[in-house]
């Protein structure tokens, strides 16, 4: 029995699944919704939040902690469709790293999802995905504070193609799958049963069923017209619909075709309070083995502590030998040299005009030699210093200038280490809030503005805009 975690924006959702074959028995299923603004597109903007909720969100349901599968869902993830030989996993994924040779960076992670396999010795098409380890490690850090062990991490992507290419109602069809989660839906493309392309939209009008159809239906038509631009040779006539409250959108829309849950994952009945969908449990019929994002980085973690402790074992010897043949090296060479100067030295040495200029001058060089070492020091201090971000009144112009007219915008905290800026917008009129966030996003000074949407406050009859800007290095010097 297997715990994994879902976690992309505020809906956190927890379940306990063992795989059969090609299904999945859940035994429990968790879910709550995390602090507002604590997490956005899979990103953790205010641990101090967070942090305290998942602890008390695995204490309080007694969910175990131990071997916890993490979904991520968020754009940190990089995807893509390839097709490769039947390779060895190492080979398969240094093919992936080049085909992401654009985006590459050292601390890269590559994994990969087979989505279908041509004959017994042919080609396979896999769904390929990169993510940087620096961001990985992020939650490994956040979870061991909250005594929560992983024991792997995939993206929100792979988990759920995994979980539709197992399905009977996708399999061999060509159709679209939405999938809702809070203010954002995800759009998987099937042609044939075979994943093809994804894409992930904000939605602005969920607060009414038909507001959210309306928006629903629209990126239907964009995706149609794109698999005909694709020349997809089915036509494109079959979607399905599922997520966090999609059994609200049925009752009010009978159009739309649910996706039902229970066709993959089977005895959901056993569960008390059953979920509109469950978002994590395909990552069980992930078949390929040593592709995991985390085995990686346990693997390289161990390759680097054993080349450490054979580096400190052979140190001793390769000092003495190094020594050794050094030390022969220039007794060898410089026997006869040092001999004839042996002999200039002691006619120096009894010139004494000379001897008390040579003392002057050495102690000159070591006095300039100490104040350049100062000097380097002190501009070495100096750039590391003006490398990070500062918040003064010419940022706060920059933010206050982006706001225009019904836009009010009031400073909350500022993060010096990160770079993270918080503050309070609220906005009277929702159509004013594009145009602010795109100014923002215009701004060369932020290295990224996280826009996750807005909600209304009836107390101050205002709309409250959810924005984490991040300053760019040395911004405000």
């Amino acid at each position: 029995m297997a715990t994994i975690l879902y976690l992309s924006n505020q809906l956190v959702q927890a379940v306990e699944a063992k795989k059969k074959r090609n299904r999945i028995t859940v035994r429990r299923v968790w879910q709550e919704e995390a602090p507002g603004g604590s997490i956005i597109n899979g990103i953790i903007t205010d641990e101090e939040a967070f942090l305290p909720f998942i602890k008390n969100f695995f204490s309080r349901n007694k969910i175990p902690s131990r071997d916890v599968a993490l979904v991520i869902g968020s754009s940190q993830f990089n995807h893509k469709v390839m097709e490769f030989p039947r390779l060895a996993d190492r080979e398969i994924r240094k093919l992936i790293a080049r085909e992401f040779a654009e985006n590459k960076k050292e601390d890269t992670l590559y994994s990969y999802y087979v989505l279908e396999k041509k004959g017994k010795k042919g080609m396979q098409k896999i769904l390929a995905a990169a993510v940087s380890k620096e961001y990985l490690l992020s939650y490994l850090e956040l979870f061991r504070k909250a005594g929560i062990g992983l024991v792997s991490i995939d993206s929100e992507t792979g988990s759920l193609v995994c979980q539709f290419s197992h399905s009977p109602e996708i399999q061999k069809q060509t159709c679209l799958v939405q999938v809702l989660d809070g203010q954002e839906t995800g759009s998987y493309l099937f042609d044939r049963g075979v994943y093809f392309y994804s894409q992930k939209n904000r939605l602005f009008r969920t607060e009414t069923e038909e507001g959210l159809a309306e928006e629903l239906t629209a990126i239907q038509g964009k995706m149609s017209q794109f698999a005909s631009a694709q020349k997809i040779q089915d036509s494109l006539e079959k979607f399905y619909i599922c997520g966090q409250g999609t059994m609200a959108l049925k009752r009010e829309n009978p159009a739309f075709d649910c996706y039902r849950a229970d066709k993959v994952v089977c005895l959901l009945r056993s569960v008390k309070k059953k979920p509109d969908f469950i978002y994590p449990a395909g990552i069980l019929l992930q078949e390929e083995k040593g592709t995991s994002f985390l085995a990686q980085i346990k693997r390289e973690q161990k390759k680097r502590k054993k080349q450490h402790e054979r580096f400190m074992l052979c140190l001793p010897s390769l000092c003495v030998l190094v020594i050794s043949l050094a030390a022969a090296a220039g007794l060898g060479s410089s026997y006869y040299r040092n001999l004839e100067k042996l002999y200039q030295i002691q006619e120096t040495m009894g010139d004494e005009d000379l001897t008390g200029k040579k003392a002057s001058y050495e102690l000159s060089m070591t006095k300039v030699e100490t104040m350049k070492a100062r000097i380097r020091d002190a501009q070495e201090t100096w750039e590391k210093l003006m490398s990070y971000p500062t918040f003064d009144a010419s940022i706060w112009k920059e933010i206050t200038g982006s706001a225009g007219n019904g836009i009010t915008v009031e400073l909350k905290n500022f993060n010096r280490d990160s770079g993270v800026i918080g503050m309070n917008a609220t906005a009277a009129d929702p159509r004013q809030i594009n145009s602010f966030i795109a100014a923002l996003q215009e701004k060369d000074i932020f290295e990224s503005v996280e826009y996750s949407g807005y909600t209304y406050a009836d107390s101050t009859e205002n709309y409250t805009i959810h924005v984490v800007c991040c300053l760019t290095e040395g911004a405000g010097r």
